[in-house]
């Protein structure tokens, strides 16, 4: 055999050999597509607070690359918007195993601390992470005005806010944060809630929680015919949510609809029976059907569990008229005039606050408030706020140790907050 032939055979041999290497990798690389063209779906996703379309993709992530220290990281982000701190802290140490870096784990951290309300030790990590970047990062915007709003800097967060807006613009959360600020104030201003709520759905159509609030504000308006067609969306996608299912239930009984709106209500009341907001609802059903003493019923049962509610007072005092019982009827308008005041009262204190968002003597006062009329989350909230940059402030110990105190299963924290009360008023620092 020639050398001319031997070469010809050596190199058919060679191209043989190449394409079957060739089509032995195809499969390898078209995989490996697939992969990072998931990967990028679940990093768009998460970047626009759409975690629901980062599920799937991300599960065949990390089926696919179970060693990749970023899907572990984005799982994390994805149970934290779930509110699954245990599954987070998995994901963190998972990935802090793998390799992720720890400038980006310590992010994560931060956005962790913001939920669980360690506001200063979360503003602290955040502004240093967000100085120096260079793309916008919407979770850090979201941790940063949660800090500030729970903080009560409704100028920093407004801030916060409109500088996310301009860096994500198809973002739909800042909306849903704008009508926060509103209610942190306690400013009822439907209409503008109503803009906001329309332009959260126009950028995420399944941003459940603009839905709801945009049903809720609908009906408030009195708007019951598209306050109706929100509700009967949102509860498609969810439908056994008591609040939602209560909402309907009230629009759809002023609407007229007397017994679909009760069919809504008493199932509202079958999943959730102090809900509020259904009880208040059949007590209307009660007047429709003229079993005045049915509704007063219910009406007490709401000023039970909230004697606060200025609403069911104010009803109250109605049916007690009706019903022959003058004397009642005066305490309960006594009481309403009384948390009129208070609440007068309230809005002057935030007045004051919003002026000086760092006088926690006032902040204290803002507490106090909350907890003399049953507004104990809130009380807490705003007292852990105040710890946060002073944790021996003195008057807010004491509120918390008060607090605690009422609990027959929180003695040690009643305890931890006297000492600490005992400490500042000495003068003694943590």
């Amino acid at each position: 055999m020639g050398w001319r032939m031997r070469s010809v055979l050596i190199g058919s041999a060679v191209l043989v050999l190449t394409l079957a290497l060739v089509a032995s990798a195809l499969p390898w690389l078209r995989h490996g597509r697939e992969v990072e063209r998931d990967a990028e779906i679940v990093r768009q996703a998460i970047a626009l607070g759409r975690f629901d379309r980062a599920r799937d993709p991300l599960d065949r992530w990390l089926r696919a690359r179970p060693g990749s220290a970023e899907a572990h990281a984005m799982l994390g982000q994805v149970a934290l918007a779930d509110g699954d701190l245990a599954e987070v802290t998995r994901c963190m140490n998972q990935a802090r195993t793998l390799g992720w870096p720890r400038e980006k784990l310590e992010r994560l951290h931060a956005i962790t601390l913001a939920r669980i309300g360690r506001h200063a030790e979360a503003e602290a990590i955040l502004t240093r992470a967000r100085r120096p970047r260079s793309e916008p990062d919407p979770m850090i915007d979201e941790a940063l005005a949660r800090v500030y709003l729970k903080t009560y800097r409704l100028g920093e967060a407004r801030d916060v806010i409109r500088r996310w807006m301009e860096q994500a613009p198809g973002d739909a959360r800042p909306y849903l944060w704008l009508t926060e600020i509103d209610r942190r104030i306690e400013v009822d201003n439907p209409d503008s809630w109503e803009r906001h709520y329309r332009a959260a759905l126009l950028r995420d159509p399944g941003l459940d929680a603009a839905r709801l609030g945009l049903a809720e504000t609908l009906a408030h308006m009195h708007r019951n015919i598209p306050a109706d067609e929100q509700y009967r969306l949102y509860l498609e996608r969810h439908p056994n949510d008591p609040a939602a299912l209560a909402g309907a239930g009230r629009n759809a009984v002023e609407l007229g609809d007397v017994s679909r709106g009760s069919r809504l209500l008493e199932q509202a009341l079958g999943l959730d029976p102090r809900n509020a907001v259904a009880l208040k609802g059949m007590a209307d059903v009660d007047l429709h059907r003229g079993d005045l003493k049915s509704s007063r019923e219910r009406l007490d049962r709401v000023i039970r569990a909230d004697p606060f509610d200025q609403e069911a007072l104010n009803r109250r005092a109605g049916i007690r008229t009706r019903l022959g019982d003058a004397e009642g009827s005066r305490a309960d308008r006594a009481a309403l005039d009384r948390l009129k005041r208070d609440q007068a009262e309230l809005l002057g204190l935030r007045s004051r606050v919003l002026a000086e968002p760092s006088n926690n003597d006032l902040r204290a006062r803002v507490a106090a408030w909350m907890f003399a009329h049953g507004r104990d989350q809130e009380g807490v909230g705003w007292a852990t706020a105040i710890l946060a940059s002073d944790p021996a402030h003195v008057p807010t110990c004491r509120l918390l140790a008060d607090y605690y105190a009422r609990r027959p299963d929180q003695a040690g924290l009643a305890n931890y907050y006297r000492i600490q009360a005992e400490r500042g008023s000495t003068g003694v620092r943590p």
